[in-house]
């Protein structure tokens, strides 16, 4: 990880990083979580109206 820039949050006044990661140290979950019911049936529906 290389940093970038610290910033001060306006808000809350908390410190932020602005950081470059290389490639390979960004690990990523084997999967991906179900989509919920709610959802699936808000995509069918946005589908259904674009035809």
């Amino acid at each position: 990880m290389i940093e970038l820039a610290v910033f001060e949050d306006p808000v809350k006044k908390q410190p932020l990083k602005l950081a470059m990661f290389k490639i390979d140290e960004i690990h990523l979950p084997p999967f991906q979580r179900d989509i919920s019911q709610g959802l699936k049936k808000h995509l069918e529906m946005a589908i259904e109206k674009l035809g």
